[in-house]
């Protein structure tokens, strides 16, 4: 029984995971523009992590993830036993605890998933194939992916607003100041709204600006 992969590039993805793409492109945007984040889980959170004694969900592991997002304003809006963010980070604390070296890198969960065809729909397709042009031939998968809930979801080439999330967000610049992002220049009304709706899509709160003259956090 062969099986048709959906959630990479311009196939289909579950709904969820149409929500994990854009929380993958989002802490890619925060390992580039911000390092300081990966390396203060490597520093303060991971020797707690490798201790003998401890376990993922012990209170003092849980309490320094929390510690560790929301010093960089991580805190996701979803309510689960923890947060989408301290989950990636605890994943990402588990490979590395399992790794010779520690490389500043996320380490995700799978946002792709396969499905089964039954000998009906496999015989269905094969037809289809060998009597469609080439440029179609993958038609009658994606029909298909779309009836079992799939979306279609093209490749994000440009990761604008997910750095400009970044550099708001963790590195805690005004408007004005991600506005003028080098290679991403904007006016602040675009980017105002574009922060609004990927922080929303990921399933982030956006940080209220402090009062007064803004400052940059530090990351060391």
């Amino acid at each position: 029984m062969k099986t048709f992969a959906v959630g990479h590039s311009d196939f289909y993805r579950r709904p969820d995971a149409v929500l994990s793409h854009g929380r993958v492109l989002f802490l890619e945007a925060v390992r580039v523009e911000a390092p300081g984040v990966l390396a203060a889980l490597r520093d303060d959170v991971l020797p707690k992590f490798l201790a003998p004694s401890r376990s993922d969900d012990a209170p003092g592991i849980i309490s320094a993830m929390r510690a560790w997002a929301d010093r960089f304003n991580l805190r996701a809006t979803d309510r689960p036993p923890e947060s989408w963010v301290i989950e990636v980070g605890l994943r990402t604390l588990r490979t590395w605890a399992m790794s010779e070296r520690v490389e500043l890198r996320w380490s995700f969960p799978p946002t792709s998933a396969r499905f089964p065809f039954t000998e009906a729909e496999e015989r269905e397709l094969q037809l289809q194939r060998a009597a469609r042009e080439r440029r179609h031939e993958r038609r009658g998968e994606f029909a298909l992916a779309r009836a079992r809930g799939f979306q279609r979801t093209p490749r994000k080439a440009d990761a604008t607003h997910y750095i400009w999330l970044a550099r708001f967000q963790v590195l805690g610049e005004t408007i004005e100041q991600v506005a003028k992002t080098p290679g991403a220049e904007a006016d602040r009304t675009t980017v105002r709204s574009a922060l609004r709706r990927t922080a929303a899509s990921v399933g982030l709160v956006l940080r209220t600006p402090a009062p007064g003259r803004p400052r940059r956090v530090s990351l060391t």
